[in-house]
């Protein structure tokens, strides 16, 4: 789907009809679903606490409503996945590269198109056409 999503790395290259057909189309859905109570996580969870009051002496039930609210809360019937990577204790992802085996024509591919260019250069390809590619098609989508 995200193909077809311009707001993605893998849409961004839609035709100018296309974005407006998607720009269209979610406008449109958003002014539907603006007026159903139900497609608003603050109505659900309105409802379930209605319920969870009203269940008396019914634990297993009352469980069952916790559960439901905690999976609201925690977006778990949402399209959008929340992923926090984080290193030991909460501090950021030590990430170690060891360049001791690198020849310079690597390193310098490295440098100049990162992992991409190091593979260009192993493939037997020029890692600066990477950079003239991407660049001139960026130059095209911004004129475009």
């Amino acid at each position: 789907m995200q193909k077809y999503d311009p707001t993605t790395v893998n849409g961004s290259e839609l035709s100018a009809p296309l974005k407006k057909l998607f720009r269209e189309t979610r406008e449109r859905y958003l002014k539907e679903t603006a007026d159903i109570a139900i497609a608003h996580q603050g109505f659900r969870l309105r409802e379930l606490e209605r319920m969870y009051r009203n269940v008396g002496r019914n634990a297993e039930l009352g469980a069952k409503l916790l559960e439901q609210a905690a999976k609201e809360v925690g977006g778990m019937f949402s399209n959008v996945s929340r992923r926090e990577l984080t290193g030991k204790n909460g501090a950021p992802v030590a990430v170690e590269m060891s360049f001791e085996n690198w020849s310079v024509e690597e390193m310098e591919a490295f440098s100049i198109a990162g992992r991409a260019g190091l593979e260009a250069l192993r493939h037997g390809r020029d890692p600066r056409e990477l950079v003239a590619a991407e660049l001139a098609r960026e130059k095209q989508q911004a004129a475009g």
